[in-house]
């Protein structure tokens, strides 16, 4: 159980991690627009940008510790009795766009394995299991229904990127998409952190972890 909620501890610092290289990267690279451009447009193959090749290893970090967290998470879920065909779905949601994130560090923008949406699509039902999940661990009702919100939203923001539903303007899709992988970023770190803190409630106040101190003792 100790590995898993070390698995589930990457889940957590996941984002922050992505954060820090997404706006660090912007600060060092001034003619970068964060408004108009694609984050993968850092590490582009012949981009004009400092350090792209950096940029794209720590996108690849980033993409292995999604999937090390999607891990912890199913065998978080089934350390709490959760449905194992629940905890499968709820995994994939995170691991699959995290093996797209590899991908896109692997492929660099323009490489036509830089991002697949067949791999990527599980994370579009991210927020509603996460909303599933914490109606069975969360006692917060804003919480849950603000996380089953995100679903039609993360969905209405993904088609209009240009060459999908493209109501969007080529002028905002930096905006929009840094918006959309915020709330995945932020859905999946808090996902970890729920799991994780169950996880140790159900450790300290179990009475047979009790039983077995006392009889070791």
């Amino acid at each position: 159980m100790e590995n898993t909620r070390r698995m589930l501890l990457v889940g957590i610092v996941m984002p922050i991690f992505y954060f820090i290289v997404l706006y660090g990267f912007a600060l060092i690279n001034p003619d970068y627009k964060s408004f108009t451009q694609f984050p993968s447009e850092i590490g582009a193959i012949g981009a004009p940008y400092r350090y792209g090749n950096i940029f794209n290893i720590c996108v690849i970090i980033t993409g292995m510790m999604g999937v090390v967290a999607g891990v912890g998470l199913y065998r978080g879920m089934i350390d709490l009795r959760l449905s194992a065909l629940f905890a499968v779905i709820s995994a994939l949601t995170l691991i699959m766009p995290s093996i797209n994130m590899i991908m896109s560090g692997v492929f660099p923008l323009p490489h036509d394995y830089h991002s697949l949406l067949e791999v990527i699509f599980p994370v579009f039902f991210a927020s509603l299991m996460a909303g599933l999940i914490a109606k069975k661990l969360e006692k917060s009702k804003a919480v849950i229904w603000l996380l089953y919100l995100c679903f039609p939203v993360n969905i209405v923001i993904f088609a209009g990127v240009p060459g999908l539903g493209e109501y969007l303007p080529l002028s905002m899709v930096g905006f929009w998409a840094s918006v959309w992988v915020t709330i995945i970023m932020v859905i999946s770190g808090y996902l970890c952190w729920l799991v994780l803190e169950k996880i140790k409630n159900s450790i300290k106040f179990d009475p047979s972890s009790m039983t077995d101190k006392v009889t070791n003792n």
